[in-house]
């Protein structure tokens, strides 16, 4: 809860919500308070409760796992490390029987518009905005996510499934559409469709370099990937393998022999 308190951005009664969050949370930031639990502790209605839950996932400071009768589970994200919130993840699938695969494929997709009425003579006027579609911003089609994000951990991390998370949030870089600090000032525009993410990839993997796992190097990657494909006759595409110089055979007279069977000698033409 002092990570909450100390490092979120968020202010006024929605800050209040994550510290109530956080106060359920374990030390890897994973929480299932209940939306009535949440709206008690808060004294507030489970109405304004979800507009700020919204709010708190569209900042990056909460993800929301959502299943049909069962309580959100939410990970706290303010100041967690990576380590934190992939065993954050790894609890949360063994607590509802899920993979971590599809957990993370669903934690880290855009987000879908959720609609709310607006509460009337509200204090803080922030909790009468809808929550923010994270699909409508420039980026690539929603479903492309979990395809490209696939073809990340396959190639960046060499399919190891354990960096899913770290994986889904240059999956968004790629599509355009990350919001947090580093992430978000490397979006790539326009975003990577599946397809040329592997052209991408086999074209780096002939260079035989570290596979770039920082959302800045990564951007930096395929803006070079793609500067070279404008300069090329055939954009986009794996650079052609070098013609090789044409050697013709040597000229050999065809031999002859002396009376006694033996090779006759040329002399050599110098």
């Amino acid at each position: 809860m002092s990570n909450v308190w100390d490092h979120s951005k968020m202010k006024g009664s929605t800050l209040l919500l994550l510290i109530a969050i956080a106060d359920n949370a374990n030390d890897d930031g994973l929480a299932w308070p209940g939306i009535e639990t949440l709206a008690k502790k808060t004294r507030q209605t489970e109405r304004t409760i979800s507009n700020q839950i919204g709010k708190c996932e569209q900042s990056g400071e909460l993800m929301v796992y959502r299943r049909d009768g069962l309580h959100n589970h939410y990970i706290v994200t303010v100041n967690q490390t990576e380590q934190q919130t992939a065993n954050a993840i790894s609890m949360l699938a063994s607590r509802v029987k899920e993979s971590v695969t599809d957990i993370t494929t669903e934690l880290f997709a855009p987000l879908k518009k959720i609609q709310h009425p607006p509460e009337k003579d509200s204090a803080d006027p922030s909790l009468n905005r809808n929550a923010i579609d994270k699909s409508i911003v420039p980026g690539g089609k929603s479903d492309d996510f979990k395809p490209l994000q696939k073809l990340v951990v396959e190639y960046l991390f060499e399919g190891n499934w354990s960096n899913a998370s770290w994986a889904g949030r240059l999956t968004n870089v790629l599509l355009g559409r990350s919001d947090v600090g580093e992430f978000a000032e490397s979006n790539i525009t326009p975003p990577v469709t599946p397809d040329e993410f592997e052209r991408f990839c086999r074209w780096y993997s002939a260079k035989k370099l570290e596979w770039p796992t920082t959302p800045s190097k990564l951007n930096q990657q395929v803006f070079n990937f793609r500067k070279e494909g404008q300069n090329s006759s055939n954009p986009y595409q794996l650079p052609p393998e070098p013609e090789q110089e044409y050697i013709p055979p040597a000229v050999m007279p065809t031999p002859r022999f002396n009376a006694d069977g033996t090779p006759i000698k040329y002399a050599s033409v110098s």
